[in-house]
């Protein structure tokens, strides 16, 4: 309640903002043209917004607007369409990138007036300004397009091999959410670049109805007032399209989002049905990792037992997710919950775990199963929210979800309980150990805390720094688990030793 009257306090502010600048600008204007006393130099506001409602019941003035309207659409469509696929196909065929590289670069360099004029011997006064305002916007739209479709995000690359993500779920989920911000800031750009050029190219190539013309004719006959009247006109109506491209990218929002959740909902896309061979095997021999003249691994070598919960406690920043990383990029039937939780922003909480399981059970399947651990994970209620309005802790109890669900023979948690309430921790790690009774894996535990990894792990294994070498091996028995103090305090000392 308190946020939404802070909401509405900001709106309320930036409104009388606004009306005190239009004030003020307005008796700046009304200020000058009585100082100047000039009306060829700068007429009055009263005169520039009789002419304003004037023209605005004009028959001729009105058909020129129209067609302005039209020829800037026209450039805006065909700027956008072509942008959008020769930046697409870019990124998929490197040849042509190349292509283009020359073609673009002379197109960005030239000016605007040499290419009007030139084009103007070529093409009718109708054509020249969109031809103009294409040539103008059209590199904006592509590089923009380019750089959307080609970004990459390591970390949800990862997420996408290991989960075993299709490249058509990879396009749908991750390039386009990524390519549509790009296109949203150029697409923004590119409207008010493409009014000011057209109305430059119609004043040159004075086609019979336009706003250009009607500038060019006005100022010849030192109608100035007009002048006005009209460029008015223009910013105007350049605004209104900017707010009319930002409703357009909300209805596009709402769009995209009623066809993922058809996407999840019903049998019309056809889903690969893959099968995941599970191997439980973790064997290490020899592994070297160097970063800035500093080896973290050096001739480490180690055997993770098989369908066993192994933890590894070492000091912060020793290494330990760079074993695990090295582990989900070279082993097979690998799941992963990561230290940062690395989610598809676009999809709700229930569509990131069910979406890894649908290329293995089938749509009604993964329902289940991720309706069944989200609920365990007390996520129930969030389950249908974006995964961008939710907390941190819920971001990673939906990671730590994510893996625990996907049937892999290996399970990798980066101290995936940090963030988490004890409650809410201890009946993950419940849910986690019943599931290990029925349906054993290899679990590779980073954990962060000593606590977590008695009441969680078969094993412990102490590591140094620098490089990381195995120091001591601790046996978690049923005992251990029930009174953990003494091993606890055991492995603190070691810890505080180094």
């Amino acid at each position: 309640m308190a946020e939404n009257f802070r909401t509405a306090d900001f709106i309320l502010n930036k409104k009388k903002v606004f009306v005190f600048s239009v004030a003020f600008f307005f008796l700046l204007w009304k200020f000058f043209s009585l100082a100047i006393d000039s009306p060829l130099i700068l007429p009055s506001p009263e005169s520039v917004a009789a002419d304003f409602f004037s023209l605005a019941s004009e028959k001729i003035f009105l058909k020129s607007l129209a067609f302005t309207l039209f020829r800037v659409l026209c450039a805006f469509f065909i700027s956008s369409f072509f942008g959008i696929l020769f930046g697409f196909l870019c990124t998929k065929f490197s040849a042509l990138k190349t292509l283009f590289e020359i073609p673009l670069a002379f197109v960005r360099s030239v000016p605007l007036v040499s290419v009007i004029l030139i084009v103007l011997f070529w093409l009718g006064s109708d054509s020249v300004p969109v031809f103009a305002a294409v040539l103008l916007s059209f590199p904006v739209m592509f590089t923009s397009a380019f750089s959307g479709f080609s970004f990459k995000d390591k970390k949800m690359e990862s997420v996408c091999n290991i989960f075993k993500i299709t490249e058509m779920q990879k396009f749908l989920f991750l390039k386009i959410p990524y390519a549509k911000e790009f296109l949203k800031d150029a697409m923004e750009n590119s409207c008010g670049m493409i009014w000011k050029a057209i109305v430059a190219a119609e004043v040159l190539s004075v086609p019979k109805f336009a706003l250009g013309s009607q500038l060019q004719n006005f100022q010849v006959v030192l109608e100035i007032s007009k002048v006005f009247a009209v460029t008015i006109f223009i910013v105007l109506l350049g605004f209104l399209s900017e707010k009319i491209l930002l409703l357009f990218f909300f209805a596009l929002k709402k769009i995209y989002k009623n066809f993922i959740n058809f996407y999840f909902q019903s049998d019309f896309f056809k889903l690969p049905q893959l099968s995941l061979e599970k191997k439980f095997s973790v064997e290490l021999k020899n592994f070297y990792v160097e970063h800035d003249g500093k080896f973290i691994f050096e001739n480490y070598s180690e055997t993770f037992e098989q369908k066993k919960i192994t933890s590894i406690v070492a000091p912060s920043g020793s290494g330990k997710t760079t074993l695990l990383d090295f582990v989900a990029e070279n082993f097979s039937s690998v799941s992963y919950s990561m230290q940062t939780p690395n989610l598809f922003l676009n999809l709700s909480v229930f569509q990131n775990v069910q979406l890894p399981l649908l290329n293995i059970y089938g749509r009604k399947k993964s329902f289940e199963i991720a309706k069944n651990i989200l609920n365990s994970f007390c996520l129930n209620e969030k389950e249908k929210s974006c995964v961008e309005k939710i907390s941190g802790g819920e971001r990673q109890r939906v990671s730590l979800a994510r893996a625990v669900a996907f049937p892999s023979g290996i399970l990798l948690l980066d101290e995936s309980f940090q963030f988490l309430d004890f409650s809410i921790k201890k009946k993950c790690i419940e849910f986690i150990l019943n599931r290990q009774k029925e349906n054993p894996r290899t679990i590779i535990f980073a954990a962060n805390e000593i606590k977590e990894a008695v009441l969680f792990s078969d094993k412990i294994i102490f590591y140094s720094s620098y490089p990381m070498l195995p120091l001591k091996t601790f046996l978690v028995s049923s005992e251990d688990k029930k009174t953990p103090a003494a091993l606890e305090k055991e492995i603190l000392a070691l810890l505080l030793s180094l």
